[in-house]
């Protein structure tokens, strides 16, 4: 009979395990409470000690007096813990970043009506009822887009001096408009970026409202629009004026449509009137000397440098000539003010060849 098949010797290797099984739990405890004295332990470095994760360091590394460095299999694994590590941590704070504020949802407070705290139990008379843990309920609803609400404001009249009494409207009503005002702020709001920036048409929210039960007519929709614009046309011009003093200029244009947009008579570079009917929608984002992005937009009858020198003509001319970048089309050329400008690889020998370009300006090959 061998020596290992004995009953004996059998027992003597599952003790022996256990033994082994049970030091390695009792030097891992001791170096987490070691770690945790000098302040040297985090989550990830916990997961690796409870070997949720695959770790580097092996118990012999952990044994007091040992000498023995890892391996280069270790050291891989090590670099590649490290590097996922860091991988995740740039996730993580990308994803933070980009994180945008979430509404929090409204509390609605439901008593039980018919009971109170203290009162006897209706099946168990000898038993009192005490408070409990609430019942939560999370209900997400949809609405339309706009909502219509009717306040209907009780009025009293004197029959002697005609003096008519009416009750005031509630505080959440009146800052969203005065009392004859029928579209509030809120629902131009909604309209205006259901339109200009979720680029939804005005017959589109049209057909939207209707299927949910709110229809609004294309022509109100546009009125509103054309409240909204009036109201922040003086931003539009405060923006105008900042981004004047701007040190770099970002210049495009692209063709657009008005369908009651008649041609109008327009100066051209050469300075002599012409009939134009050409309509672009020109942008412009100008960054502020404190790196600020300031953009601007508007359609009409003229190209992008045009807008570019309505922009400049207000310009402080104490300061340097502003950086230009844009392609080396001749409807971005700006006439009449200093500045250097940068245009794109494909284009930047062209420039070379414009008469229109100042003295001071020059072409830089940018990216």
């Amino acid at each position: 009979m061998n020596a290992s098949n004995r009953p004996g010797h059998t027992t003597w290797r599952s003790v022996q395990r256990t033994m082994e099984l049970l030091l390695g739990a009792v030097m891992m405890l001791a170096n987490m409470q070691e770690r945790l004295e000098a302040n040297d332990l985090n989550v990830h470095k916990l997961k690796k000690l409870l070997g949720m994760v695959r770790s580097s360091e092996k118990l012999r590394d952990l044994l007091p007096g040992d000498d023995d460095k890892p391996s280069s299999e270790s050291n891989s694994a090590e670099k590649e813990n490290r590097a996922k590590a860091a991988s995740d941590r740039k996730k993580a704070n990308r994803n933070k970043a980009k994180k945008t504020p979430v509404r929090k949802p409204q509390i609605h407070h439901h008593p039980l009506i018919g009971m109170s705290k203290g009162d006897h139990c209706p099946q168990f008379h000898a038993g009192k009822v005490y408070k409990y843990t609430p019942v939560v309920l999370v209900r997400v609803s949809g609405h339309a887009p706009l909502g219509c609400h009717k306040h209907i404001a009780e009025s009293l009249r004197c029959n002697g001096c005609g003096k008519i009494y009416s009750v005031d409207l509630p505080e959440h009503v009146l800052p969203d408009g005065p009392r004859d005002q029928q579209y509030g702020y809120s629902a131009r709001t909604v309209i205006g970026i259901n339109k200009y920036f979720a680029d939804s048409p005005f017959y589109r929210q049209v057909h939207v409202n209707g299927l949910l039960g709110e229809p609004i007519a294309a022509s109100t929709i546009f009125d509103q629009c054309e409240k909204l614009a009036d109201a922040l046309h003086p931003i539009f011009k405060a923006i105008k004026r900042e981004a004047a003093n701007a040190s770099l200029f970002y210049l495009d244009d692209t063709t657009n449509r008005i369908l009651g947009q008649q041609p109008i008579s327009k100066k051209g570079r050469d300075g002599r009137e012409r009939l134009r009917s050409g309509i672009y929608t020109s942008a412009v984002l100008a960054i502020s000397y404190q790196m600020r992005p300031l953009v601007l937009f508007q359609t009409n009858v003229g190209h992008a440098g045009e807008f570019m020198q309505e922009i400049l003509r207000v310009r402080d001319q104490s300061r340097a000539p502003p950086l230009l970048m844009s392609d080396a089309l001749s409807s971005n050329h700006v006439i009449g003010h200093e500045f250097e400008r940068c245009l794109c690889n494909a284009h930047y020998l062209e420039s070379f060849f414009i008469p229109s370009c100042s003295k001071r300006s020059r072409a830089l090959r940018c990216n």
